[in-house]
């Protein structure tokens, strides 16, 4: 979702949560099981030795939201715990109003914040004056926190906020985030780190609180086929990943839908498409997953044509230091 704040445009989160949880179940439906990414591979080999940071200040533990395997961290505001979700596609630590009217914080606006979600539709934010800490980490967090209306099935499986890894780290801290081995560390930066295998992400878009987005140049296409470049926000915040089924290649993959499916975005419920086995490359890395097409076309203010989510990026692990983020997976 894109945020607009007190005038100024801002990203909260590109949140797009399939409903593969006990949700599905209690409305009577049985969600289908997830198809992991049956296929990934990297041909480069590290060469060099890299430069071993300082004793980590601070260390998180990540677990997954069951099916959908989405990163969780347990946070700390007002003295009350909940789980929140730990989105790279969101510049902006958000609290469900659900878990805002279980704390005593106070709300400092509730006019001028607008976001939209994934799917284009706007919705209110408040703005929150209350701290918020991840467990394992030594201070609070620094930049505004907000609160939403975030989707009921977050609430159901106890996830009560939304945490943006963008905002972590501050000046002279790196933070490295590996959802290979389900962690998070935040330490002092460190120089002279080898550079193979590892793709330097864009900058997408910034909002004025110092939150970024960022993308990865991807191939798609079916195996054997002629790929196409795309623009793919590195998403944490969805468990699959997607084209915008409007855009110029969504189009060209819309006659090979095989199902569709319920997600969830930021004001609720959303219809995607999915095609089932499409190859993904970035850089040396593959993967072989279903794609989903959902509605829209990108948005020109932070231009992308879809998302890279979980099912590729748990193989992964991502530095924030110095305002860049770089990647490296299996």
């Amino acid at each position: 979702m894109r945020m607009k704040c007190g005038g100024h445009r801002a990203v909260a989160s590109a949140l797009l949560l399939a409903i593969l949880t006990s949700t599905a179940s209690a409305c009577g439906q049985s969600p289908p099981p997830k198809r992991p990414a049956r296929s990934i591979k990297s041909t480069p080999k590290t060469t060099g030795t890299a430069a071993i940071p300082a004793p980590p200040a601070d260390r998180a533990t990540l677990t997954k939201l069951p099916r959908a395997g989405l990163p969780l961290v347990t946070v700390k505001v007002k003295g009350k715990t909940t789980l929140a979700l730990f989105d790279t596609g969101a510049t902006a630590h958000l609290l469900s109003k659900r878990f805002l009217a279980t704390i005593n914080a106070k709300v400092e606006s509730t006019g001028g914040n607008d976001a939209v979600d994934h799917n284009g539709k706007i919705f209110r934010l408040e703005k929150v004056r209350a701290p918020i800490r991840i467990e394992g980490f030594s201070h609070d967090e620094k930049g505004d926190l907000f609160a939403a209306d975030l989707p009921k099935s977050l609430h159901e499986v106890g996830v009560g906020a939304i945490v943006s890894p963008s905002l972590l780290a501050g000046s002279g801290e790196r933070v490295e985030i590996d959802f290979r081995e389900n962690v998070v560390l935040r330490t002092k930066s460190a120089t002279g780190e080898s550079k193979d295998n590892v793709v330097l992400a864009e900058e997408l878009c910034k909002d004025e609180s110092g939150g970024k987005l960022y993308g990865l140049s991807a191939m798609i296409g079916q195996a054997g086929g002629m790929p196409s470049l795309v623009r793919l926000l590195v998403d944490s915040g969805s468990d699959r990943s997607d084209l915008f089924k409007d855009g110029p290649k969504g189009k060209t993959l819309l006659p090979l839908v095989t199902s569709s499916r319920k997600a969830t975005v930021a004001t609720g419920e959303a219809k995607a498409k999915t095609v089932d086995d499409i190859e993904v490359r970035v850089g040396a890395w593959k993967w072989l997953l279903d794609l989903d097409l959902i509605g829209g076309a990108g948005d020109p203010g932070c231009p992308r044509d879809g998302v890279l989510g979980m099912d590729a990026l748990s193989r992964c692990k991502l530095v924030m230091q110095s305002g860049e983020l770089s990647v490296s997976c299996d």
